[in-house]
């Protein structure tokens, strides 16, 4: 038939003919590679200009199955979409493997800003990503040295001073991550105003009490 060379046929005489013969398509083997996941079907057999056959979804922890694709990461053609329906008609002539596309869970991320003010309030991270774009905040006297999972900086680092992702994130909850401040160092010249010693220098820091140093004499 047209549209259909090359493809064996045989006499069944099952009752749809071609020019009194029964057309036997020939079927083409597809395999469905899971990328990570587990169960479902592992490969199908699909005629050529056919919808694509019922086949079982693959499971994966936390990600939800967005469809088999004819190429990694959800490009090229969908073939099945999330509920593993035919999306598109079966278009190829030779063997092949179609990719599952997985969609990472997300989770809502706080910010404790330990004082600070300004900067993202939370942002939505998505597992297995690393940590996406955020403004980090600001606190008079203090440098921002990131975000952790523990204010004094004992736990995982998800974002450095300029708001880097450090980490991908694994956790499976909505979390709270805590800035971490440094306090800021200051040069301070202590001018005696016509007193002896000279000039003096020292080296303070925000909201500290100031270090002992020289008197001077009128």
């Amino acid at each position: 038939p047209v549209g259909y060379e090359n493809y064996n046929w045989n006499i069944n005489w099952l009752g749809t003919t071609y020019n009194n013969v029964e057309v036997v398509f020939k079927t083409i083997k597809v395999m469905l590679d899971k990328e990570g996941g587990n169960s479902g079907t592992d490969s199908i057999e699909v005629m050529y200009h056919h919808d694509m056959p019922e086949a079982l979804a693959p499971k994966r922890d936390f990600y939800n199955f967005g469809g088999y694709y004819s190429e990694r990461n959800g490009q090229g053609t969908q073939y099945y979409d999330e509920n593993m329906t035919s999306n598109t008609i079966w278009d190829k002539k030779s063997n092949t493997i179609l990719y599952a596309y997985w969609v990472p869970y997300t989770y809502m991320v706080t910010f404790d800003k330990q004082g600070g003010t300004g900067g993202s309030d939370f942002i939505k991270a998505s597992y297995g990503q690393s940590m996406p774009s955020a403004i980090a905040p600001e606190k008079t006297g203090y440098e921002f040295l990131g975000y952790w999972g523990l204010s004094d900086g004992t736990d995982i680092q998800y974002y450095d001073k300029n708001m880097n992702s450090l980490n991908i994130w694994e956790n499976h909850q909505d979390t709270i991550l805590m800035a971490k401040w440094q306090k800021r160092s200051y040069n301070v010249i202590l001018d005696p105003q016509g007193g002896t010693g000279g000039v003096i220098y020292i080296t303070t820091t925000y909201n500290d009490i100031m270090p002992p140093a020289p008197q001077t004499s009128m």
